[in-house]
C-alpha cells in the first residue's frame, strides 16, 4: 500500500467522512461564492477560513469547536439571505450546511458501534439523505423560481419538520412503526 493510500484512508475511512468533509467544502465554497458576487470582499476570505477551520476541526476530532464553527456558518448563511445576496446560493449552503452536520453528529455516533453494525446503520442513514436531500434542492428550486421571501428562521423550521415527517414514514415504512435494530 503506498502512502497516499494510507493517508487516504487515514483522513477519509470511510462513506461518512468523505461525505461530511464534502458538504463542507460545498458549504463553504458557495458560501464564499455568494458573498462574493455581493461584493463583501472582505467577507469571503473570513468565510473561507472559517471552512477550511471547521474541515480541520473535523479531521482532528475537536467536535465542540467543530459544533461552533457549523453555528457561524451557518449563521454566516442566515445573514447572506437576509442581506439580499444571492437568494439560491444562500439556501444550498444551508442545506450542505446542515447536511455536513448530520453527517458529523451521525459519524459520532458510529464510533461507538461494532464494525457490521457501523455498516449497516451508514448505508440506512446515507438513502435517508438521499430522499431529503433532493427533496431540499427541489424546494429551493421553487423559491427560487417563484421568488418567495419566506424569514429564514421559518424555513429552517420548516425544514426540520419535513426530515421529522420523512423519518417517521421510513421507519413505518421498514419496520410498521417499529424502530428496525440493526443486525450485527
Amino acid at each position: 500500500m503506498s502512502r497516499l493510500q494510507i493517508l487516504a484512508q487515514t483522513l477519509f475511512p470511510s462513506t461518512t467522512r468523505k461525505g461530511l468533509l464534502a458538504a463542507i467544502f460545498l458549504g463553504t465554497v458557495l458560501l464564499s461564492v455568494g458573498y462574493l458576487l455581493g461584493k463583501l470582499w472582505l467577507e469571503v476570505p473570513v468565510v473561507f477560513l472559517l471552512g477550511v477551520l471547521w474541515a480541520v476541526c473535523v479531521l482532528r476530532e475537536i467536535h465542540r469547536v467543530a459544533s461552533l464553527l457549523f453555528l457561524i456558518m451557518l449563521g454566516a448563511a442566515a445573514v447572506g439571505y437576509m442581506a439580499y445576496l444571492s437568494h439560491a446560493l444562500m439556501l444550498i449552503a444551508a442545506c450542505t450546511i446542515i447536511l455536513a452536520w448530520d453527517l458529523h453528529q451521525f459519524e459520532a455516533r458510529l464510533l461507538d458501534l461494532d464494525e457490521p453494525a457501523t455498516l449497516e446503520m451508514e448505508k440506512h442513514h446515507l438513502q435517508r439523505l438521499l430522499i431529503v436531500l433532493p427533496a431540499s434542492f427541489l424546494a429551493i428550486l421553487v423559491d427560487s423560481l417563484l421568488r418567495i421571501r419566506i424569514q429564514f428562521i421559518v424555513l429552517v423550521l420548516m425544514t426540520v419538520l419535513v426530515i421529522l415527517i420523512l423519518n417517521q414514514i421510513m421507519l413505518m415504512v421498514r419496520g410498521g412503526g417499529k424502530r428496525a435494530k440493526p443486525k450485527i
